[in-house]
Order: C-alpha cells, then structure tokens, then sequence
C-alpha cells in the first residue's frame, strides 16, 4: 500500500523514514500548488498500467486515503475531499470504528494532546482495537469519472 498524507505526519518519531519508504504522496495543505502536485501524482499512480509482465495490472501499490482529509469524533461521516476521486477509477470504500479507553487515535492534532502522548498511551494500554469494515468496490459511471465532486458525493 502507498499513502497519501499530509506533510505534518514527517514530524511523527520515524514517521520521516516510513513515509519515504513507503513512497507517499506528501501534501502540504497551505499550499495551492502542492494540492495540485498531488492530485497529479495521484491520477498518474491510479491510472499507470504496467504493459510488460502482466498486462493492463496496476504498476503502482494500491493507494490509500483518507478522503474527509481529518479526524472527527466518530459520529458521522464529513464531506469527502474531492482528490480521493480527482483520477477517475474504481475506489474501496472502508471504514474505521477505534474502540479506546486511554487514547484516543484521532485527537493527535486539532486541540488533542498531540503524538507523543498518543502513542505513549496506545502502547501502555492493555487492549487497542479498531473495527475495519470493507465495502463493495465502487465503479464510477461516466459522468462521475469526468466530476470529481459528484463522484465523491456518490461514494
């Protein structure tokens, strides 16, 4: 898997060396042209086939986002950020439940205690769980490949 993330996560203790590792797509969210960069590196990775071994098989990893592009308290799902959707190809809904007592994953920014403290809670706690639900693969219809607002609104 290779991810797309905001240029924050290099500040987290080796997140720097994981993060190239795992060829991630950085963006620095202040900025115009950076959002644009990413967004063209997203559409050439999701798109880019490999001809040679295995015909018409993705040359890249399997790109993961995080599309609401933040954290929120869990109730509900907020507005889908349309770089999730900018390429036009079929995208795998997940979701993500955490089940915590002491720490909370997502309140490492925003007013939350920040990473350090996260990370020191999660790894001193008995039991940290997260519920993964895998929905059915959407496939774009034609117009949904050429708007990525509606696309995203569709997902």
């Amino acid at each position: 898997f290779m991810f797309v993330a905001k240029k924050e996560v290099t500040k987290i203790p080796f997140g720097r060396d994981i993060i190239r590792a795992g060829q991630t797509i950085l963006v620095d969210r202040t900025s115009k042209k950076s959002s644009e960069s990413a967004k063209e590196a997203i559409c050439a990775r999701a798109r880019q086939t490999s001809s040679e071994s295995a015909p018409g098989a993705p040359e890249w990893p399997t790109i993961v986002m995080f599309p609401e592009s933040t954290c929120t308290n869990g109730t509900a799902l907020i507005t889908f950020k349309q770089g999730a959707f900018i390429a036009g190809v079929p995208v795998q809904p997940i979701t993500l439940k955490y089940h915590w007592k002491t720490a909370d994953p997502c309140k490492v920014y925003g007013g939350g205690p920040g990473i350090g403290i996260i990370l020191l809670r999660m790894l001193t706690s008995w039991h940290n769980s997260v519920d993964v639900h895998f929905m059915d693969v959407y496939q774009p219809d034609e117009e949904e490949k050429r708007d990525a607002l509606l696309y995203s609104e569709h997902v």
